[in-house]
């Protein structure tokens, strides 16, 4: 057991008739610096719970506590389950009943409020028992009823047990053996469900006085049995108290009135042991009447003398009538007419006077109901206006939010149309100034040199005519690459140009792209080589593979002096297909080369080494390819030391596509 507990429950137990009369107000609760306010309330409630058995006292005043701290620091929804299980000790363990109403009252109102359902349920129970207990069988009724219907809607079993067993109790009163059994089992089969024995004894126990009211006595002795032996395991004495009580009516019963003597004087022994004077009066009552079977009226009467004592010191109205009836039952048994007669018209008139009580309580009770409800309509009425505020405020907030997203959103929708017409006027101006000067030069140079044509053969020049007929060629096939060039750039920038991945073999790839290339690196004395490293199919786009690679090329040749060596090879590695496109050539300039890792939309072009004009869109199309086809793209150069460009396609290209 905790060590904070232990000393809680000493000093309780130590000081309880101190601290039991004083106004609680006027106590001053310490709250341990390492616990939350919350917390502590449940710790409190929830020891109350364990010891009100044990120390029923102490487990009082650690109820009022938590109660307490619940209504001074504003936790409604810790009130309601403390209110509870105060009501309990008071109404089953102090048998206080009048006291334990106003906090099951509070426990209702409390829970209405914070919309606790589960605790609500309780409330309703233990008003049952209430009620139950004074002997008011409708009102019994009408709070089992209610706290079962809830409970049923939560489909909360261990709820819907009470609820039962409370119900059997009622219909038990109400001398309906049948329906009580029935909702004992009920009881017992949920309780099995759950894998739960807690209050098995206590079942048990009930189950027994059912079965011997309705006159099965070897069931009803087999019952008490089962509830002692429960009873024990769990320790829990007043049930093993009243079962022993309840084989001392099995024997009377019986007639074996010395036995019955006997089990009586053990469950009042265990009674006196821990002080439960409401055991006291069963005890008392059955030994009258056995000693009234034995024809010793003076001991008879000295028991019913104790029991009427108890009877009217707790004042429970059902233990006043059963004393009555048993002095009546005691006297029939002594066949004393005289007295039959005087204490049946007592019983009668102490039954009268208890049944106005009744009818005045269930009258008092329906009054306290209405103004409750009423103070629930008023509360509900303010929370409402409340929660319509909070609405109104929401909505507030909401549109504003809103608002505030569309500006937002414009903002942005904006920004990115500035920055798109930005991208598309720096493209329509690099569209122009290639149309107006990069392609018109070859064209004039056409126009010119076949002038220079149709003159030199006219004039019969042929060696001329032959020389210029070589430029015209050089001028087509370049104004042809620059128109090449200008074509993939605009599709790359209208998003025209889609990924169509499919089986390829790169080996025939690059020697198509090496033919197509042929004639040039000849005529310039170029060494081209193809370094195929990969024999198997691979998946890419073919088309797209060929334009970077014919735009890296035709780089690679331009800026590659005579004599020198350009190699394309392939590699495979982990997940990528590699693809490498390296030139002894004089290398990029710094500016290019950090234009192009930028990925630079326009990136200058720089003469060749054969005076060869570009646009300057040959690497910004391979950058918007190799971004198409979900690949790399890396470069390694210095000014005259050549260019490495290497490319890394990725070898699960149908997932990515």
């Amino acid at each position: 057991m905790n060590f904070r507990y232990i000393l809680l429950v000493l000093f309780l137990i130590l000081f309880s008739s101190i601290t039991f009369g004083q106004d609680t107000d006027q106590r001053q609760i310490e709250v341990p610096q390492n616990i939350q306010i919350p917390d502590y309330i449940d710790e409190l409630a929830n020891r109350c719970w364990e010891i009100r058995e044990s120390h029923s006292d102490s487990a009082l005043q650690l109820g009022l506590d938590a109660i307490e701290l619940a209504e001074k620091y504003h936790f409604p929804e810790k009130q309601a389950k403390a209110n509870n299980f105060v009501g309990v000790v008071y109404l089953h363990y102090l048998y206080h009943y009048s006291e334990a109403i106003p906090y099951f009252q509070k426990a209702m109102k409390i829970s209405i409020l914070t919309k606790d359902s589960v605790q609500l349920a309780y409330a309703y129970n233990n008003l049952g028992d209430v009620f139950l207990l004074n002997g008011n069988i409708p009102l019994a009724l009408q709070y089992g009823e209610l706290s079962y219907k809830i409970f049923k809607g939560l489909k909360k079993d261990d709820g819907i047990a009470f609820a039962l067993i409370n119900l059997a109790e009622v219909y038990r009163a109400k001398k309906n053996y049948e329906k009580s059994l029935d909702y004992f089992n009920q009881a017992v089969q949920i309780r099995k469900s759950i894998n739960t024995t807690n209050r098995m004894g206590f079942v048990a126990f009930n189950r027994a006085k059912t079965l011997e009211e309705s006159g099965d006595l070897e069931s009803a002795k087999d019952f008490y049995q089962r509830s002692i032996a429960y009873s024990y395991e769990s320790d829990d004495f007043r049930y093993a108290s009243w079962s022993l009580n309840g084989l001392a009516n099995i024997y009377y019963k019986l007639s074996d009135y010395n036995q019955a003597l006997l089990y009586y004087s053990k469950a009042l022994d265990w009674n006196k042991e821990r002080n439960h004077e409401y055991g006291y009066f069963d005890n008392y009552i059955g030994m009258a009447l056995v000693y009234a079977q034995l024809n010793d009226k003076e001991k008879g009467l000295e028991l019913l003398d104790e029991a009427t004592k108890v009877a009217n010191k707790l004042g429970i109205n059902t233990q006043i009538i059963n004393a009555h009836h048993s002095v009546l039952e005691f006297y029939k048994i002594l066949d004393d007419s005289e007295n039959i007669k005087l204490s049946f018209d007592l019983f009668i008139s102490q039954y009268d006077s208890i049944l106005d009580a009744q009818q005045f309580e269930i009258v008092n009770e329906l009054e306290r109901n209405f103004r409750i409800q009423q103070e629930l309509l008023i509360s509900e009425q303010e929370l409402e206006y409340d929660e319509k505020e909070k609405s109104a405020l929401l909505l507030i907030i909401v549109v504003m939010v809103l608002i505030m997203l569309v500006i937002l959103w414009q903002y942005r929708t904006n920004k990115k149309m500035n920055l798109r017409l930005e991208a598309m006027n720096q493209t329509k101006d690099k569209l122009f100034s290639v149309i107006s000067h990069d392609l018109k030069n070859p064209f004039n140079t056409l126009i010119g040199f076949s002038d220079i044509l149709v003159s030199s053969l006219e004039e019969n020049e042929y060696a001329d005519a032959h020389a210029h007929a070589k430029l015209i060629h050089k001028a087509s096939y370049e104004g042809y690459k620059q128109l090449t060039n200008l074509l993939q750039w605009s599709l790359s920038q209208s998003g025209k140009i889609e990924l169509r991945p499919e089986a390829v073999s790169l080996s025939t790839l690059l020697n198509e792209i090496k033919d197509f290339y042929l004639i040039e690196t000849k005529q310039y004395n170029i060494h081209l080589e193809v370094e195929n490293n990969i024999e198997e199919l691979v998946i890419l786009d073919p088309n797209i593979i060929k334009i970077i690679l014919e735009n890296l090329l035709s780089n690679a040749i331009k800026y590659t002096p005579e004599g020198g060596n350009i190699i394309m090879s392939t590699s495979k590695e982990s997940n990528y297909i590699k693809i490498n496109v390296m030139d002894s050539g004089i290398g990029i300039p710094t500016e290019t080369l950090i234009a192009l890792k930028k990925k630079d939309r326009f990136i200058k072009s720089s003469k060749g080494l054969r005076k060869e004009k570009g646009t300057g869109l040959g690497l910004s199309i391979v950058n918007d390819l190799i971004e198409i086809h979900k690949a790399n793209l890396f470069v390694e150069s210095k000014d005259g030391s050549g260019t490495i460009f290497k490319i890394e396609i990725p070898t699960d290209l149908k997932n990515i596509s």
